[in-house]
């Protein structure tokens, strides 16, 4: 019996119609259905066990276009709403010149788009957001839960004529040719979400992408989103200076929300969002320094008038960091890092670390005194790997940096003369590096 007149048989078996018989028989009868699927065709439609139709297959027939979502695997219509994913323009426009390129692309194979970052940074709802503007459905499926078996979402690709996502990758080169291997040719593109770039690919296009940290105004236009869907007056200016996830943010609002109806606090949802943005590294950065809680004004800073102004405009440098480098452009013209360097010098006790306090306090953020015990190490190396942790927690977390006696750190390269003084240039040289990029 050929394939046409067995999934007929198997059709009629299950109870189809003669309608939803010739739908399906049709589909099959072009030949696209068993050049793809091969000799395995009627195997991923039919139950050995009860020698009918899958469910989900008929589930399709039934209703052409639209498979229902399994705990593992989710369908998205290329006419789904999509204006709640909040995803900027910006990070948009790159993922669709490579999804367009490889869907139109003649090269015989499959491509792969790696869109690596955080957990929950938005990489599933971005890839969404893409699929949609290129009005193209998107199958996403759990890695680990199809445990190396492709049959199944490669029909289903085929049926629904969308690009696979397999969400959390962490298979290694042989997993991902399997992978390719597996779902070609039905479907010429192949997405990922995953926490680090794949390499080392010889055989397989693959296209590695780091998702984008949001900008400050996204930050604060989602906060706004959230306030509205949970009915909550939130100070968005405020949050949106912690630069935390999407999912952070909701964690935050539910974390805030349900300790607020449970204590029956008079002080509202706002505070308690605001301070588990605070905490919400502070067992992270604890393990860096000491975390400061800023306590002091400028009227605890006695200073004079051109050193205090002088802290103010730095300030304002920090305030309106993200309009002049994102709203303005200038962004475009800084290869290296848009940080903010301050240099406080001084005899002690005269308010080095009360300015830096009070920087922190007007600012809202957290401060990190760098404990240099914790950085510097006898064996060499260690000390630039402490050194990078505490820049890229700052970068992560949107803390300030204190150096506190940092002249030990912050020293003068010196004429190499034997090893010791070559391996204590290396160190200055990469905390100076560090420091532009910052």
């Amino acid at each position: 019996m050929d394939s046409f007149n067995a999934v007929a048989h198997i059709c009629r078996a299950f109870g189809l119609d003669a309608f939803e018989t010739t739908i399906f028989t049709n589909f099959v009868s072009e030949g696209t259905w068993e050049a793809a699927m091969g000799a395995g065709a009627l195997a991923a439609l039919t139950d050995t066990a009860t020698q009918s139709l899958k469910p989900r297959i008929a589930h399709f027939i039934r209703q052409p276009g639209w498979i229902p979502a399994t705990p593992s695997l989710r369908y998205c219509h290329p006419h789904d709403d999509v204006s709640s994913l909040m995803c900027q323009e910006s990070h948009v426009l790159p993922l669709q010149r490579i999804m367009r390129h490889a869907l139109q692309s003649m090269s015989g194979c499959s491509h792969v788009l790696n869109l690596h970052g955080v957990v929950g940074s938005g990489r599933r709802s971005l890839l969404r957001f893409a699929a949609h503007t290129l009005q193209t459905a998107l199958l996403m499926a759990d890695f680990a839960a199809l445990e190396g078996q492709y049959s199944d979402i490669r029909m289903e690709s085929l049926l629904l004529g969308g690009i696979v996502c397999l969400t959390d990758y962490e298979g290694d080169n042989k997993a991902l040719q399997a992978i390719v291997a597996g779902l070609y040719p039905a479907t010429k593109l192949i997405l990922l979400t995953s926490q680090t770039e794949l390499t080392g690919f010889e055989t397989v296009p693959v296209f590695n992408l780091r998702m984008p940290a949001m900008e400050t105004e996204h930050r604060r236009q989602l906060w706004q989103t959230l306030s509205q869907w949970h009915g909550q007056v939130l100070p968005c200016e405020q949050l949106a200076k912690y630069p935390l996830t999407p999912a952070q943010m909701k964690e935050a609002l539910q974390q805030a929300t349900t300790q607020s109806i449970a204590q029956e606090s008079t002080q509202g949802v706002a505070q308690d969002v605001l301070h588990y943005c605070r905490n919400q590294h502070a067992t992270r950065l604890n393990d860096l320094g000491q975390l400061i809680k800023p306590v002091f004004t400028w009227d605890d800073l006695v200073l004079p008038e051109a050193s205090k102004q002088l802290l103010k405009a730095a300030l304002d440098r920090i305030r309106f960091k993200e309009m002049v480098y994102t709203q303005w452009g200038f962004g475009a013209k800084m290869p290296y890092g848009t940080g903010l360097h301050i240099l406080l010098a001084g005899p002690p006790g005269t308010g080095k670390t009360m300015a830096a306090a009070v920087l922190a306090g007007e600012l809202g953020i957290p401060l990190l005194k760098i404990d240099l015990s914790q950085m510097l190490s006898k064996y060499i190396g260690e000390t630039e790997k402490n050194l990078g942790r505490a820049f890229d927690a700052a970068a992560q977390t949107g803390c300030i940096l204190f150096f506190d006696e940092a002249d030990s750190l912050f020293g003068k390269r010196t004429d190499t003369k034997d090893a010791h003084d070559r391996y204590a240039n290396l160190q200055v040289s990469f905390l100076l590096q560090k420091i532009e990029q910052h």
